[in-house]
């Protein structure tokens, strides 16, 4: 079963041309737009689903169903949002096999997941993540020359200012912690409830020496300062500021949906 939690498309799209395809792709659910090359949206859609086999259903069907789709684009890019995910450093002996690695720690998954890594920003690190291998798949066969990354790595993956970094989409906030300039953690966390997150982010602070009263929390995509999660985390932490990130040039987004909705999109192909 899956859920539609929005779909946009721009009153005047024929007005302009298709340059990019940004799909978000991990087990919570799919989002994918269309920019211009000014990188105004044309179409936005997102989505909720957990079944790797229905995710490639949606897929197949809106590559079929929508004229913008079937097009060619000057680049594609593909975010997974998966949480298998460790950051390794580099002096690792098994750099090369990150499949041993995301064994070890989140269980062997044989032929269903390709294990992929990313060169992280800082030279001393990759981080290794996997996907099912039928996601995979279909993008290499639908778009040949795609680009692939995890969100991490596109999202925390560049030098950001000391404190907590929080990005919720659909079921999932990818966190990260910077400490003295150096990142002390990046991962994928699935929740349901925001209780959850926020127990979970004061206890990953605890863990690595930050106290809630000083820290900073930058928090954007799918939240709003009204919404539950924000509260709890204001009311435990303080420090916490609403941060939206989206380019000047997309002059139109929809009136109906906050823009911070729109930065975890844009700061991923920055």
């Amino acid at each position: 079963m899956h859920t539609t939690l929005i779909h946009w498309e721009h009153p005047d799209q024929q007005a302009h041309t298709p340059h990019q395809l940004v799909c978000i792709v991990g087990a919570q659910g799919l989002q994918w737009a269309v920019l211009t090359a000014e990188q105004q949206p044309l179409v936005w859609h997102a989505v909720t689903c957990d079944q790797t086999s229905e995710l490639l259903d949606l897929l197949s069907n809106w590559r079929t169903s929508s004229s913008l789709l079937r097009g060619d684009f000057s680049s594609v890019h593909v975010f997974y949002t998966h949480h298998d995910t460790v950051l390794v450093p580099k002096q690792l002996k098994d750099l090369n096999d990150p499949k041993l690695a995301l064994n070890e720690l989140f269980g062997d998954r044989l032929d269903a997941a390709q294990a992929l890594q990313d060169p992280w920003i800082d030279p001393s690190a990759h981080l290794f993540y996997r996907v099912p291998t039928e996601i995979q798949n279909w993008f290499i066969t639908n778009f040949p020359t795609h680009v692939q990354a995890h969100a991490l790595t596109r999202l925390f993956g560049k030098k950001r200012a000391d404190g907590a970094s929080v990005v919720l989409l659909p079921g999932l906030a990818l966190i990260a912690l910077q400490k003295e300039g150096a990142l002390q953690l990046a991962q994928v966390f699935p929740y349901t409830h925001p209780e959850d997150l926020t127990w979970y982010l004061l206890q990953a602070a605890q863990s690595f020496g930050f106290s809630p009263e000083s820290m900073s929390v930058q928090v954007d995509g799918f939240v709003t300062e009204d919404a539950a999660v924000f509260e709890l985390l204001y009311k435990y932490i303080r420090n916490v500021q609403l941060q939206v990130q989206v380019p000047k040039t997309a002059e139109q987004l929809p009136d109906q949906l906050p823009a911070q909705y729109f930065s975890p999109l844009f700061n991923m192909i920055a």
